[in-house]
Order: structure tokens, then C-alpha cells, then sequence
């Protein structure tokens, strides 16, 4: 039986080949993403295993089942880029791994909330240009904050936890309410609410038809002129021209991503291949009130070795017969819409 890893990173390679090695596999580790050549120029293979930004569409699927897939292992909790229904159809398995690293996140997202209200990004500028003056460095403190979180699944119940120690006002909004927020004294309220009201907005819900530009033109208006908005889950979440504009007119005070609505080719680049446009990253990037970083809220050695663990797990699974977890399925999609 044989294993093919895309997209398989240096810094991550030593922990999958830590617990892949163990088993009777016959196990490839490509750094390139996958494609429709080096499937079909490639051996028979049983599982595939992605990252993030690798599209597996109708087309790339077909193609991977016609040389035996049944197992496609994702090293990653997003699966926005993998139709579902279709690899159902092929009798192709989809696993993703969605507790690999919620503390890492949650703690991510945190960091990025405080360096934007304490002008982190701007102090460490000005420093690295030897400028020692205060002004322009004054910001804010996150005590008694109004903070708004979309999305509590795993991560973003971890933030708001996280919160509370500042006293802060916290509102949460989620189709689902979760056990751990409502025995936190934290209230749900609708999404209009938080976007009228809230000091912080943080994303922490999957990407979704439902999902998809979530924050936009006509919410950047709703939202307080001092408002910041952070989004550690799916860069798609936000329309990222729409942002700019709110940025530029002043109709948001700050934002930070630790990912990008265009990001795939620029995050997580693929050697030899064509370099993506990044003008309006770099716009936004420009900015002194915008924090960009790439996609590595989850880059710790605990999450690291997660997501080698749960690939190690479903492979044994898989050769075993065994019920797979983390098994992706339309009617489990469907019910978590502001979750991740």
C-alpha cells in the first residue's frame, strides 16, 4: 500500500516521518502541491494526504481515483478546497484534522489582538529605523473592551475563555451554541448585533458558500469607526478589496490576518512555479494599522505533532478496516456554519 504526502513542508516533514516510518507503507514526500501530472505520471496509490491550499476539485479527484485513492488524508482543519460530495460519489474517504493546535490559535489570535491595540507593528518599526520617539504609539487597552466572537467551535471558545481574565464585555454568535461558552456566562447574540456594537471582532468559523465575505462593504460601514477586526480562520472570510477601501476611509480602525482571501501561491509558495500577484497584500500590508502574517497561527511543535499523529491514526484506521475520525461528510458540513 502506498502513501503520497503534497505539499509537504520542511518544517514538517520530521514530525510525519517521526510516526510514518513505523508503518508498512510505502511512503512518498513531495514538497510541490499536488497536480494533475504528478498523479497520473505516478504509481497506483491508496492515500493521498494534502495541506491547506491544495485543490482537489471533480476533475483532480476523478483523476486520483482512476489510480486507486481511496484515503485522502487532510493536514489541515479547512477543507474549503476538497468537493466533499464528489469524492463521496468516488467512494473516496476525506479526513481533515480539526484539533490539531486550538490552543495554538486561540493564543495566535490573542497576540494579534493586543499588538494591534498597543501599535506593536508601528513600535517595532520605528525601532528597527531607530526612531525613539511616543508619538503616534499611543493605543488602547483591552480591559473593559466589547470583543464580538464569530464562531465558537474549539478555537474560537478558547479565545473567549482566554478574554475573560480582562474583563472584557463578550459576546458570541454561533448557529450551535457550545456548553463551554454558555457555563462561561458569555452571551449568544445575532451577528448585526456584534457587528453594531463590538470594539474587537474575531473570526473563528470555516469558509463556506455561507461564509464567504462574511465581512464586506456593507459591514465595514455597520462596524464602529474604532472598531479592529482579527481573523485567524479563512482568508475568504473577508472581502480583502472591501477591507482595504474600510481601511483607507478610516470606517475600521485596524486589522490583522493570519491569512489571505488571494493567499494561495504567495502562502505556503510551491518551488518553480509562477509567483502570485500580491499587490493588494502588499497594500494592505502598507498600512500601520493592518498586521499581516502568514497563515502560522497553527506553526508550533504541539500542533505540529497533532497533525502527524492524526495521519498516523487514520493510515492505521484505514489499513485496519477501522472507522476513520475526523471523516469529512456533507451532513456533518452542513451543521457547523460559524464554527472551526
Amino acid at each position: 500500500m502506498r502513501l503520497v504526502l503534497y505539499s509537504c513542508h520542511t518544517y514538517e516533514a520530521p514530525f510525519l516521518a517521526r510516526q510514518l516510518s513505523t508503518l508498512p507503507l510505502d511512503i512518498s514526500y513531495k514538497n510541490a502541491a499536488i497536480s494533475i501530472e504528478s498523479v497520473e505520471n505516478g504509481p497506483h496509490t491508496e492515500i493521498v494526504s494534502v495541506f491547506v491550499n491544495d485543490v482537489l476539485d471533480k476533475v483532480m479527484l476523478t483523476t486520483l481515483a482512476n489510480k486507486g485513492c481511496r484515503l485522502i488524508l487532510l493536514r489541515a482543519a479547512g477543507y474549503d478546497k476538497i468537493d466533499i460530495n464528489t469524492a463521496a460519489q468516488l467512494g473516496i474517504n476525506v479526513c481533515n484534522v480539526p484539533e490539531y493546535s486550538p490552543q495554538s490559535i486561540a493564543e495566535y489570535a490573542l497576540m494579534l489582538t493586543l499588538a494591534l491595540l498597543r501599535k506593536l507593528p508601528k513600535t517595532l518599526t520605528n525601532m528597527q529605523q531607530h526612531q525613539y520617539a511616543l508619538a503616534g504609539l499611543v493605543g488602547q487597552s483591552l480591559h473593559g473592551k466589547t470583543v464580538g466572537v464569530i464562531g465558537t467551535g474549539r478555537i474560537g471558545a478558547l479565545y473567549a475563555q482566554m478574554l475573560q481574565p480582562f474583563n472584557c464585555t463578550i459576546l458570541a454568535c454561533d448557529p450551535i451554541p457550545n456548553a463551554l461558552i454558555c457555563m462561561s456566562n458569555i452571551d449568544y447574540v445575532e451577528l448585526e448585533e456584534i457587528v453594531a456594537q463590538a470594539d474587537i471582532i474575531s473570526l473563528h468559523c470555516p469558509l463556506t458558500p455561507a461564509t464567504r465575505h462574511l465581512f464586506n462593504k456593507q459591514q465595514f460601514v455597520k462596524m464602529k469607526s474604532t472598531a479592529s477586526l482579527i481573523n485567524t480562520s479563512r482568508g475568504a472570510l473577508v472581502d480583502s478589496e472591501a477591507l482595504l477601501a474600510a481601511l483607507q476611509s478610516k470606517q475600521i480602525a485596524n486589522y490583522a490576518g493570519d491569512v489571505y482571501e488571494f493567499e494561495a501561491g504567495l502562502y505556503f509558495p510551491i518551488p518553480n512555479a509562477q509567483q502570485a500577484d500580491n499587490t493588494l497584500l502588499d497594500q494592505l500590508c502598507k498600512h500601520d494599522n493592518c498586521m499581516m502574517t502568514p497563515h502560522c497561527a497553527f506553526l508550533t511543535e504541539e500542533g505540529l505533532h497533532n497533525i502527524a499523529h492524526s495521519t498516523f491514526a487514520n493510515c492505521v484506521r484505514f489499513m485496519d478496516d477501522d472507522k476513520l475520525v475526523h471523516q469529512l461528510t456533507n451532513d456533518a458540513l452542513n451543521t457547523d456554519v460559524y464554527r472551526n
